[in-house]
């Protein structure tokens, strides 16, 4: 098996430039593996090997630049400066490629200063196939000395001066009394890493395998969670991610069905369906296809979320609409129960927003101290109205201490910041909005 973050798949082109910046030479391979290899001098390299050719390139890793800004959509470039070459990333499944940028990073800075060797040495390196070997993945102790060499460098990095504002490109909420610091961004904030249960770790594999595979269970079980990281570990051009309404499609980031499969709104008869479908551009996006997703037909056994079995048992009797007399009495012992803990109070569900705005606006005009407020600050002042009706969080935030506040968003799912976690106000951080 092929050690994790020492090898990729991917699209690749490599161009080769003179001292005047003009392509000399050019290869495309649509299907190739990037590996990282040592040579007999203990260089690192990357070989590129293509899928339906003998043909092998290495590259001396070696004052290179990684450009990695698309990385999680499997794109990305690396600049061999000495070799005057830059490799062209595409089409790679993000998990893998993030771990093989990563662990070049983290053995580029490992790497001890080595005497230029003399042509006769290279040349006997890189010719002799046999000395090379794969390159071991990155080691605990590897992962620190990159950690703390990063956070020097970026401390080193830090000035007294003004950074000059970056145009806005997401809507985030600011301070409207103070001007509050962005938190540095974590370094390999990399979603795709968290711990797969066994369950979970088994359904991958069996994605990874080429195998067709179904996948369900109750809220909770970790579907949204497993369903990125399948996604993740899959090339981008040839998988297509679908749910069965649109609301479902925007969620993990697709598409619905019946856009997918090229006909409409799917509400044409079973003739007109089979025109739409077999239009050439409808029929590309079949052919092109080789992994499809399909979110939302509604997996596994263990329940993250709630921790009693019996009520769990209780949740999926009423998913299927089986509501039993002992179900019945169950939720009714329930009514006077007091289930306040940490200060966190019952959720009350409402049926429409409007009464459940106006319920938490009564609950916190009863809070004592001031009130801070938040405003969205968008892009496109235009949009402003049309994304207050649609995003689930209002356009002006109102908080105090004492507040009850709900996750709307997965932020860390192993610590349990996730989509529905409820909490209270403590204080306010002059750092953190």
């Amino acid at each position: 098996m092929d050690p994790e973050g020492c090898y990729v798949n991917s699209t690749v082109v490599l161009e080769w430039t003179n001292s005047s910046g003009t392509t000399t030479r050019k290869v495309n391979y649509r299907s190739a593996q990037l590996r990282l290899i040592r040579n007999n001098l203990r260089q690192m390299l990357v070989q590129v090997q293509a899928e339906k050719s003998n043909t092998t390139f290495k590259l001396l890793i070696r004052g290179i630049n990684v450009l990695n800004r698309f990385m999680h959509e499997g794109k990305a470039t690396i600049k061999f400066n000495e070799e005057r070459c830059t490799l062209f990333i595409s089409n790679a499944p993000a998990a893998q490629l993030t771990s093989f940028l990563k662990t070049i990073f983290v053995k580029m800075t490992g790497q001890p200063e080595t005497k230029v060797s003399s042509l006769k040495q290279h040349i006997a390196a890189n010719v002799n196939l046999g000395g090379a070997q794969d390159i071991s993945p990155a080691t605990a102790g590897e992962l620190k000395a990159a950690r703390e060499k990063a956070l020097v460098v970026a401390n080193s990095r830090k000035t007294l001066t003004t950074p000059s504002p970056s145009s806005v490109r997401k809507r985030k909420l600011i301070n409207s009394e103070n001007s509050l610091k962005v938190p540095a961004k974590k370094l390999y904030s990399n979603p795709t890493v968290a711990e797969l249960t066994e369950e979970q770790t088994e359904v991958l594999t069996a994605v990874q395998r080429g195998s067709n595979i179904f996948f369900t269970g109750s809220a909770g079980t970790g579907k949204s969670h497993l369903l990125k990281r399948i996604i993740a570990e899959l090339p981008p051009d040839v998988t297509t991610v679908t749910a069965s309404t649109g609301v479902a499609a925007c969620h993990i980031g697709g598409i619905t069905l019946h856009q997918f499969a090229g006909i409409g709104l799917g509400t044409g008869t079973l003739e007109r369906c089979y025109q739409l479908a077999s239009r050439p551009s409808s029929a590309s996006v079949w052919r092109k296809t080789k992994h499809l997703i399909i979110d939302e037909i509604s997996m596994l056994q263990i329940v993250h979320r709630q921790k009693d079995p019996t009520f769990v048992k209780l949740l999926n009797s009423i998913r299927i609409g089986r509501v039993t007399d002992d179900i019945k009495e169950t939720l009714r012992a329930t009514a006077k129960q007091k289930i306040e803990k940490d200060g966190i109070l019952a959720t009350r569900l409402c049926s429409h927003v409007k009464e459940a705005d106006e319920i938490n606006e009564s609950q916190l005009e009863k809070l004592e101290g001031l009130a801070k407020y938040y405003s969205a600050q968008d892009s496109d002042e235009s949009m402003t109205q049309t994304l207050d009706q649609q995003l689930p969080v209002p356009g002006k935030l109102t908080l105090k201490i004492g507040a009850q506040v709900m996750l709307l968003k997965n932020i860390n799912i192993n610590s349990g910041l996730v989509n529905g976690a409820r909490g209270v106000v403590l204080r306010f951080d002059d750092e953190i909005p």
